[in-house]
Formats: C-alpha cells, structure tokens, sequence
C-alpha cells in the first residue's frame, strides 16, 4: 500500500492523565494487527511515548496537544493535524481480540466512498432487531445512535461535528445525539451505518477509571499480561451492575429505561455508581 493510497489513520484519542494505558494499549492493539500499515497517531498533552518492536510495520506517533483544557478542545486541534480523508476512533482503552487485516479496512473505506459515509462503528448494536450479515443503517431513533464506540469516520465531519456541539467532555458528544434520538422518528441517518459482524472482537478496557475485571481474564487466558499499575478494579458486584445495565438497555425501548430508573431512583438504588 503506497503513501498516495493511505485514505485512513488510527486515532488513539488519550491524554496524560491516562498515561498508564498506552503500553496495554498497543501490545494488544500489535497483537492482533501486527501487520497493520496506516499511521497510528495517540494524541496526549505534553508527555513523551515510544513504543517499538521490530515486529511491527508501523511505529505510533504522538501528537501533542499541549496543557489540557478540555476533551472537545484536544480532540479538534489534533484531528486537524492530521491529513488522511479518514480516522479510526478509538479510546486508549478499546481493545481487539480478533486478528484485523489492512484488505477488511480498505473495503469499508471503499464502501464509505461508495456510499458518502461519514461515520461507520465497528462494533454492534445489540438493540437493532435486524440482523443481517454486513452493514446496517443507523436510524435516528436508538439509543446513541452516533457515539464515541469504534468507529471510521470522515475526519473533515468529526471535526465539524464536534464544533458545532461546542461541549467539554464526551459524555456532551454522546448525550448531544442521545437526545436527538428521543424526538427521532425512526428514519435513517443518511451517510452513517454500523457494521453487524464485530470485525474487532470490542473489548473495553476501563469503566469509571477503574479496570474491568473480566476484560483483564479476558487476555490472561490469552497469554497477554495488562499491566494494571496503581489503578483500581471494579469490583465484581460493580462489574455486575454494568453489565445488567447494559442488557437492560439492548432489551428495552427509551421510554421504558425512564421508567425504570425513576422506579430505581425511589427506591434509592443508583445501579450505575
């Protein structure tokens, strides 16, 4: 694959206060992409990172951003430096389990240039009913129906996004599109699709700043270490809880999950904390 053929970069979205996760990040990210031949950029503020081994075809590089303001402002500023048509979102702590291949990232670009796409999410939508073998639109109405999950978008359209909501966190990215669902009519979102086949095998690392117990067994079994450092574990009743939370959210309808939690609200049961 020639420099003039590169459409796509992977975009590590991270900052210094994470700086305990790159490591894990890119032995798991180049054990199952060894091969991978797109730039990797992780974007952080001011710290220096080196990872590499003779193994791998690329070397990630680091994009400062400088004193941290804000997610919004870090994440605009470095997506500009970028050149590539396309990104690869991905959060230090979004993890592969199935081997990737640089030929299945070139067909979704392809797919993306055949079809003006500008968001394509890698990784399922449980609470879609329709299952088909390949790529589904996204209608307005689900729940996060445009989100920070993995996802290839057009960077010129993530940055216009994200300018346009004008928030501070992620959480203010996500909550801006959940609420547009909640009026949404069930039509789809022209140019955004996910696709059903989970080619990356998702794992998340990290829930509330703490690890996630089975995702650290998860790769134990597989023979890869995660270095856990000083952070945290969730515990296992807390894991629970996350994980009933998001069954809850795959099987009921928005207006339901309300009801829910302000039945749980009056019995003072705060699931999520």
């Amino acid at each position: 694959m020639s420099m003039e053929e590169k459409m796509l970069s992977i975009y590590v979205s991270s900052y210094d206060g994470a700086e305990d996760l790159w490591q894990t990040f890119f032995d798991i990210f180049f054990t199952y992409w060894r091969e991978c031949e797109y730039d990797i950029y992780l974007i952080n503020n001011e710290k220096k990172f080196k990872y590499e081994k003779k193994e791998i075809k690329t070397v990630p590089m680091v994009i400062h951003t400088g004193v941290e303001i804000n997610w919004f402002y870090r994440t605009i500023q470095s997506l500009k430096k970028i050149k590539t048509k396309y990104v690869l979102f991905m959060l230090e702590d979004y993890y592969y389990s199935r081997k990737q291949y640089n030929e299945e990232y070139e067909k979704i670009i392809s797919f993306m240039e055949e079809h003006n796409a500008w968001f394509y999410q890698l990784t399922n939508k449980p609470e879609i009913k329709m299952k088909i073998n390949g790529v589904v639109k996204i209608a307005n109405d689900i729940n996060y129906p445009v989100n920070l999950q993995p996802a290839v978008w057009n960077r010129e359209k993530l940055i216009k996004v994200l300018e346009e909501i004008d928030g501070v966190t992620p959480w203010d990215f996500e909550l801006y599109f959940k609420k547009n669902s909640e009026v949404g009519d069930g039509s789809y979102i022209p140019g955004a699709y996910y696709d059903d086949r989970d080619i990356m095998g998702y794992k998340n690392g990290v829930l509330r700043g703490r690890w996630i117990r089975s995702t650290i067994e998860f790769y134990k079994k597989r023979g890869i270490k995660i270095y856990t450092g000083e952070r945290e574990r969730l515990s296992r009743w807390k894991e629970f809880k996350f994980w009933c939370a998001g069954k809850m959210s795959t099987k009921l309808s928005a207006k339901e999950k309300r009801v829910i939690k302000r039945l749980l609200s009056i019995i003072k049961f705060k699931y999520l904390e």
